[in-house]
């Protein structure tokens, strides 16, 4: 995703968020900037997440680890260490200590990310939300309607599950 939204000079911010819940997750990004770009901006937030299913590098397996880990080593904060402890407890009913946290991150490949991207996002219903000025994506409307990335929707899963 860098790579493409280093291409966009007016995205000021760019989030990924997860949330669990003991039946579902919600995955999503969120991007900031301006308004000449909402197009493009739209078009990524869609595109991105499905594209990981066909390609994902060992570059940014790498650069994720990185962030992963430098995440994990500045938690010097007692406020950082409970809010990460109450999220443990909450999604897995334990503590999870961070040595098991970074073998488990250690051990994913390109392989691995690219199954669960596939399985998650790959000719899934991807819904896009836009706040504010719309009215440079009232010509193109792809942003509010059904996206996916072949006709044949859920029919081609097994295919690309390989």
């Amino acid at each position: 995703m860098h790579s493409i939204l280093g291409g966009l000079p007016d995205v000021t911010y760019q989030r990924c968020v997860y949330y669990a819940y003991s039946d579902t997750g919600l995955f999503g990004n969120y991007l900031i900037g301006n308004e000449v770009f909402a197009t493009q901006m739209a078009y990524v937030s869609q595109m991105v997440l499905s594209d990981y299913a066909s390609s994902v590098g060992q570059v940014e397996v790498f650069r994720a680890r990185a962030k992963v880990f430098n995440e994990l080593l500045s938690q010097e904060s007692s406020a950082k260490q409970s809010r990460e402890i109450a999220q443990q407890v909450f999604y897995w009913g334990r503590r999870v200590p961070r040595s098991e946290f970074a073998r488990r991150i250690s051990a994913l490949d390109a392989g691995h990310l690219t199954r669960v991207a596939t399985r998650h996002f790959w000719d899934k219903d991807i819904s896009v939300v836009v706040w504010g000025p719309t009215h440079l994506l009232d010509a193109v409307a792809h942003y509010n309607r059904s996206w996916k990335r072949s006709t044949l929707g859920g029919y081609a899963q097994p295919y690309y599950e390989g």
